[in-house]
């Protein structure tokens, strides 16, 4: 495949099997479109994902956490990546990776996500099998009977494939963007995690020490 070929739309289809093509191809094209969208589509996605982690579901209605994930997710779920972006490029300089500029990496991330964003089409039929449960911590997930179990329970294993995959299209975009071998991507990818973790948790052992 020819990166003259590409254009964005056909990279959210190439992305999935040819990752580093469409990688190469986002860092040269001067081209956002579709950007916005995937950021607030990967918003949306992750606020149901800790939607569900956080057990919403025992102080929420299925309505109101249907209306916060929208809502909130894509108000304020780009953030996330934008920050993400700042630190992989601050963090890149300590393994003398290429300096890209920010809107590059957003670009590259915002499609490393679609995995991410596929997982929201999965979101419907668990809803519409077990509706609120699926938020509770303690939520019936067994007497939707054998088929709707099927397909409930298959659902789940798609959304750990497609995360997987994210991880996977994250190092891959990362390596490509910033020139860094697969283990150098591997690693920047959980710098900014490291260098936001480290001191929150230094801060709270101080604080029990001493208090």
């Amino acid at each position: 495949m020819q990166l003259t070929e590409l254009s964005n739309t056909q990279a959210i289809r190439h992305v999935w099997f040819s990752p580093r093509e469409v990688f190469r191809y986002l860092k040269t094209a001067n081209d956002n479109q579709h950007v916005i969208a995937l950021l607030i589509l990967t918003g949306i996605s992750r606020a149901f994902d800790r939607a569900v982690m956080q057990d919403m579901g025992d102080r929420l209605g299925l309505t109101e956490i249907l209306l916060v994930c929208t809502l909130g997710g894509a108000l304020f779920g780009w953030m996330y990546i934008y920050i993400y972006g700042y630190l992989l490029r601050w963090t890149g300089k300590w393994l003398h990776a290429t300096t890209v500029d920010i809107q590059t990496m957003v670009r590259m991330l915002a499609f490393a996500m679609l995995p991410t964003v596929a997982s929201l089409t999965l979101l419907i039929p668990q809803i519409i099998i077990y509706g609120h449960e699926i938020f509770k911590a303690d939520g019936d997930l067994l007497t939707g009977g054998i088929f709707n179990n099927l397909i409930f329970y298959s659902t789940v294993i798609a959304e750990v494939g497609l995360g997987i995959w994210t991880v996977i299209l994250t190092v891959v975009g990362i390596s490509e963007t910033q020139e860094l071998s697969t283990g150098k991507a591997i690693l920047n990818m959980i710098l900014p995690v490291l260098v936001i973790m480290v001191p929150l948790i230094a801060i709270a052992l101080l604080i029990s020490t001493f208090s």
